[in-house]
């Protein structure tokens, strides 16, 4: 049996495990249970198996269960069984008691499985399967971390500067039980803000732990900025934020956790943004993870500028969140029923409210966390991803849009559903030139597969040549009334193509489509369509596969190569890369015109696709317009086709085609200007980051 233990943890006289198991034969299903020294079940021992996407990606075996991921709890003595039901014998045990001797060779188990477990991931072509890891991004990590640390002189220039604009600042902070030294912390990274107009509010939710009564009122009593309410109950998560935030005099409120590190620079950068821009009403930061010793920085978060739908799909802004205060007066406190994921609520709220929400990518905020948890541990608090499912389908329902929220296997993350009541007509164009082998499989699979019924095929037949091709197209009327052929009998020009096809659509949609494409998911109309009826939405896109299940496209950067990059490009379909970004959806600058949903009004307000690019970046062209215009454009994860890619038309290879390559990036270049610099969805910080996220 194939195995891996991702952590062994120790307190309190309990035994934490956790890992995933595979039997050797894939059509099986594991099982674990504890036994004690007697070799009967643990009475104080308890198991639960949850799915391991993030495995199940990696392995190159099919299984029938994804529920290979455990955790494992017991006290005192105990040995963990991990078995195949279907052939008990194929076992695995492992014995585990509180003494010396077995602490000794827990470290010594760990060092062997891991290294058995990248011999196992490196082979059969399995060497991708390193790209995300946490592993991989830490080692790179470490030295960028130390390289961007604030200089002592930089330090001193924040703490002299004089804003025009210097507003106080109010630190939330709940307090239940902490550890001494971590709470001693975060109170000391506060204390040490070169920007010092902050008051620092803290509820202590913690009554009977006097030793961190003492450390609160001891802080209050040295600095009239420390501000301590002591509650006589845990009133929960969302009670005691409260409870801080009434002692609150503030103009803006910033969040921070009880065990939490803030960078000495971190409130001056979130007033400097302020004075740079009087509208923005929300901010936030990157983030990294902090372990137990206030040593080891690791996972960082390097995310997006404000992006909606990511938002619904998981809570990437999380720390540091700030706000003012006339958004919460308006919006509203925490609310308790939200526990557990009652920031993602809060931050919903407030997004939504805020006339601009502003991302700094600086790390400045360090989360405390334990360097080996994995998606295992985060079972112990399923009520928390419950509560995060609640939470989004409340931002939905607030807004009126009628959607379904789930959540999904990757403990965190979410799925939103939109219900379309009415279903819009798709225009789908399709330019095509011979290739009728391409043509044929795009429009079958379109026929056979797509359960979103209103819809038409525009066929623009462009200088075909072969006389198979125009029998082809008599036979279309035989396969459905929904096809049409129309005539383009000018010179090759893929935008001025489309835009002619445009002409003739009758949808209030246009599915811009190449004939090389093959539908995999049933619901790509509608699920696309669910995005693109909305009215802050533009254009989306779906996931397009090469033919071996690789990633053509997930959504477009611009800026990166010089221009515009394929996102995860050449990733394994269901690999998750940098922080889930490749299985959830979100808004990006630009999706492929190989397949991209579209409102006809919107296609109609940019003035279609820019006839000057006549075979490349004309889709990225178009992407930008749409954005600039005000409009979001989406990455729809969740629906794929696959993408035979250039087969139409060949790669650029003549010295004439490159040439005119060169000649149409250019224009582009010329045309953005600025806007080419950077992405807002993408982070200045990742290219220092070697295969860190997206492929560059």
């Amino acid at each position: 049996m194939r195995y891996y233990i991702d952590e062994i943890r120790i307190a309190d006289k309990t035994i934490t495990v956790s890992g995933w198991a595979l039997p050797n034969d894939p059509s099986h299903s594991m099982t674990v249970n504890i036994t004690d020294k007697s070799g009967n079940i643990h009475k104080d021992g308890s198991i639960i198996l949850i799915p391991r996407p993030d495995v199940v990606a990696s392995l190159p075996d099919k299984i029938s269960d994804n529920r290979i991921g455990f955790y494992a709890q017991f006290r005192g003595e105990g040995t963990i069984n991990i078995y195949d039901e279907k052939n008990p014998s194929d076992c695995i045990n492992h014995s585990m008691n509180l003494t010396g001797a077995f602490l000794r060779s827990v470290k010594a188990k760990l060092r062997k499985n891991v290294n058995a477990f990248k011999a196992f991931k490196a082979s059969d072509d399995k060497k991708a399967a390193f790209r995300q890891t946490p592993f991989y991004i830490n080692r790179q990590y470490a030295k960028f971390y130390k390289n961007n640390l604030a200089s002592a002189a930089e330090l001193k220039e924040q703490r002299n500067k004089e804003f025009s604009y210097a507003p106080l600042i109010s630190v939330i902070v709940p307090v239940y039980n902490p550890k001494a030294a971590h709470i001693k912390a975060m109170i000391a990274s506060v204390k040490d803000q070169t920007y010092q107009s902050w008051q620092l509010c803290l509820a202590n939710g913690s009554p009977d732990n006097a030793e961190i009564s003492e450390i609160l009122s001891e802080n209050a009593a040295k600095d009239s900025r420390i501000k301590v309410k002591d509650l006589t109950k845990n009133l929960g998560i969302s009670g005691n934020t409260n409870a801080a935030l009434s002692l609150a005099a503030c103009e803006w409120i910033a969040l921070m956790d009880q065990d939490d590190l803030i960078a000495p620079g971190a409130l001056y950068e979130y007033v400097k943004s302020m004075n740079e821009d009087p509208e923005i009403d929300a901010i936030y930061c990157d983030e990294d993870k902090l372990d137990d010793k206030n040593k080891k920085h690791f996972d960082p978060n390097f995310k997006s500028d404000y992006n909606i739908d990511l938002l619904t799909c998981n809570n990437y802004i999380c720390h540091m969140f700030m706000v003012r205060k006339t958004v919460i007066d308006t919006v509203g406190a925490f609310d308790p029923k939200f526990d557990g994921a009652q920031d993602h609520d809060f931050i919903l709220r407030c997004t939504d409210a805020a006339r601009k929400t502003h991302h700094i990518p600086k790390l400045l905020y360090s989360w405390r966390s334990h360097r080996g948890s994995t998606a295992a541990e985060a079972v112990t608090k399923t009520y928390a991803f419950d509560a995060g499912v609640m939470a989004i389908q409340s931002y939905y329902d607030r807004k009126g849009i009628p959607a379904k929220v789930s959540a999904m296997d990757y403990f965190g993350w979410y799925r939103t559903d939109f219900t379309i009541e009415k279903e819009p007509m798709i225009s789908v164009i399709i330019p095509n030139k011979d290739h009728i082998d391409d043509l044929s499989r795009c429009i079958t699979s379109i026929l056979e597969k797509i359960t979103y019924q209103n819809y038409e095929i525009i066929v623009v037949e462009n200088n075909s040549e072969e006389a198979a091709t125009f029998d082809y197209y008599n036979t279309l009327p035989t396969l459905s009334d929904k096809i049409r052929v129309v005539t383009w009998d000018r010179e090759f020009n893929y935008s001025a193509i489309n835009n002619y096809g445009a002409t003739f659509a009758r949808g209030e949609y246009l599915l811009l489509l190449n004939n090389d494409t093959q539908v995999i998911s049933p619901d790509l109309f509608t699920s696309m369509m669910g995005y693109c009826m909305r009215e802050d939405v533009g254009a989306v896109g779906p996931k397009l596969l090469f033919e071996d299940n690789t990633i053509q496209h997930a959504g477009l950067l611009i800026g990166v190569d010089h221009a515009a990059h394929h996102v995860f490009l050449h990733y394994r379909a269901d690999e998750m890369g940098y922080l889930g970004r490749a299985i959830v959806s979100q808004d990006l600058s630009g999706v492929t015109a190989a397949c991209m949903l579209i409102k006809k009004k919107v296609f109609d307000e940019v003035g279609g696709l820019d006839e000057d690019f006549i075979v490349a970046y004309n889709d990225v062209d178009l992407c930008l317009k749409i954005g600039a215009a005000g409009y979001n454009i989406v990455y729809d994860a969740f629906v794929r086709m696959y993408h035979y890619e250039s087969k139409s038309r060949g790669y650029e290879t003549s010295e004439e085609n490159k040439a005119r390559f060169e000649a149409e990036k250019a224009h582009l270049l010329a045309k953005w200007g600025t806007r080419m610099d950077a992405d807002p969805y993408y982070n200045a910080n990742l290219t220092s980051l070697k295969n860190g996220y997206y492929r560059i």
